[in-house]
């Protein structure tokens, strides 16, 4: 399927991208000042995972973790799953479905050029969630 909107049309350029030994604080205090849900970690081998607003949630705050004595590369997701600018939203949408991810960072080469995010697919096309394969992909 295809939606005609490209991923590079619809992503946000608006991206943090920071060292894996930053601290989990100012990485959270960095994405609550530009009003984003996540921050690309990259170090000397490139770009590595991300940080999301989930992770924080999930591996602090319910785990009664002192986000002060952890680095960003203690609880970010990893390996980093990404998109190229060029494809088609619908294939976001089934990468975001198949590892139950709610932002994609869009990869050109070795260079983070922007992320997507579930709520920008829904904005655009919000039918897309009925899909019987990203239903699936979530379910499991």
């Amino acid at each position: 399927m295809q939606t005609n909107y490209k991923v590079e049309a619809i992503m946000s350029e608006n991206v943090i991208v920071i060292e894996p030994e930053v601290s989990v604080t100012v990485c959270a205090q960095k994405m609550n000042d530009k009003k984003i849900g996540s921050a690309i970690v990259s170090g000397t081998e490139g770009v590595v995972g991300i940080l999301t607003e989930q992770d924080i949630t999930r591996k602090i705050v319910a785990a009664i973790q002192n986000p002060n004595d952890l680095q960003v590369e203690d609880i970010m997701s990893a390996p980093l799953i990404s998109i190229e600018p060029d494809k088609d939203v619908y294939d976001a949408m089934v990468v975001m479905g198949k590892h139950n991810i709610r932002h994609l960072p869009v990869i050109r080469g070795d260079v983070v050029v922007g992320i997507v995010s579930l709520l920008d697919i829904i904005k655009i096309e919000p039918a897309l969630l009925e899909l019987e394969e990203f239903k699936e992909s979530m379910a499991e």
